[in-house]
């Protein structure tokens, strides 16, 4: 009876111990639990922070890409009415500048219009002087033996002018077969005594732009060119000068 009665109580005793040692280790995981729980907790937290984190950034992100494109248009339209003002500005003073020349333009046409019988009896006048040189000098040819030379017209004559002409350009016109050279020679004399002689404009078809171009024959106007002096003409010309352009013509025509 003793032997059962003790054997009972070791049973309980162990049982005890058993439960005991259960129940500390079920409170020893437990706390294993709630720390991997609280760490596991804690790394979705940091994970979630992180990821709020980049999507704030990233929306801030695109929020300043969006205001500085934004920015930009705005700038660039206020570039653009800027331009638009400059350019208009320049038109204004360009359109103001032609205006002036325009005015003053009107102003010089008004005075010459003013002045027109002056000049053009001015002009006149000259070349009616140039004409008496001309008769000076065929007339003088007339006394020698040989007005002519191998049938060749050594008559020297002034540009034509019909009636109302302004005689704008004075001149001569060498006798036939002259040589473009004899008009530059003649020029020349010119210079020599500070007189401004020249050739006349010379034909297009023959300035080397066009002398492959195709044409007709013009021996007219080549032999027109190849005989023409211009003589000083200005409507400012002094009867002095005019003298000295006499003096020259006279001996070396």
């Amino acid at each position: 009876m003793l032997y059962l009665l003790s054997a009972i109580l070791g049973a309980i005793v162990a049982l005890a111990v058993y439960i005991f040692a259960h129940k500390a280790s079920l409170k020893g995981r437990g706390e294993a639990i709630i720390q991997k729980a609280e760490l596991e907790a804690e790394q979705i937290k940091q994970q979630k922070i992180l990821q709020a984190k980049e999507k704030f950034l990233q929306l801030k992100g695109e929020h300043d890409d969006y205001i500085s494109s934004k920015n930009k248009q705005l700038q660039d339209r206020e570039n653009a009415v800027h331009q638009k003002e400059s350019q208009v500005g320049q038109q204004a003073s360009e359109l103001g500048r032609k205006q002036h020349e325009l005015d003053s333009a009107r102003g010089q046409l008004r005075a010459q219009m003013e002045n027109l019988d002056k000049f053009v009896g001015a002009k006149r006048r000259i070349h009616d002087f140039y004409d008496d040189v001309i008769a000076g000098i065929n007339s003088g040819n007339s006394h020698k033996e040989e007005v002519t030379k191998n049938g060749r017209d050594l008559t020297v004559s002034s540009f034509p002018v019909t009636d109302g002409g302004t005689c704008w350009f004075s001149g001569i016109f060498l006798p036939e077969g002259s040589t473009i050279e004899d008009v530059r020679r003649i020029a020349d004399e010119l210079k020599k005594n500070d007189i401004e002689g020249r050739t006349f404009w010379k034909p297009i078809h023959l300035q080397p732009m066009y002398a492959e171009c195709p044409r007709s024959e013009l021996s007219v106007t080549e032999s027109v060119w190849q005989r023409v002096v211009t003589l000083p003409c200005s409507t400012g010309i002094t009867d002095e000068e005019l003298e000295s352009v006499k003096k020259v013509v006279t001996t070396k025509v």
